[in-house]
């Protein structure tokens, strides 16, 4: 995928089990396995379908999921590598727990990001954009 612009809308391919804060721990690293596909998703009550970017994960249990991410979740990725998300192959991430009003959520960050310390509390996510106070 050259650029993140969500104009285009995927095919709704993924790539193995969706990452939830159910399947996955705080603090745990993974590595970008290639670029991800654009997906539009209309989650069940949503008045339209919202744009999304499905980017395949490889854990340390050597499985690979699927994180699905939209524009908010992905700004923190954007800020350090870019918009295109074809470059972010092989870059590695920590996956932390984010608290939202909807339940737990998983934010996938930068593994030098602030936030991806132990030392910091999980964010939340407030407006879809994480925050760490």
């Amino acid at each position: 995928m050259p650029k993140i612009d969500f104009i285009k809308s995927g095919s709704g391919e993924f790539y193995g089990t969706f990452l939830s804060a159910k399947n996955t721990n705080d603090l745990t690293p993974a590595t970008i396995v290639n670029g991800g596909r654009e997906d539009m998703n209309q989650p069940p009550g949503a008045d339209a379908p919202k744009p999304r970017l499905l980017l395949p994960l490889k854990l340390p249990d050597g499985k690979t999921y699927t994180y699905s991410a939209t524009r908010g979740k992905l700004n923190v990725l954007i800020e350090a590598w870019g918009d295109d998300s074809d470059a972010w192959a092989g870059k590695e991430v920590m996956l932390r727990k984010a608290y939202t009003a909807f339940g737990d959520s998983i934010l996938a960050l930068p593994k030098d990001h602030d936030m991806a310390s132990p030392d910091v509390k999980p964010p939340v996510m407030f407006q879809f954009m994480p925050q760490n106070k």
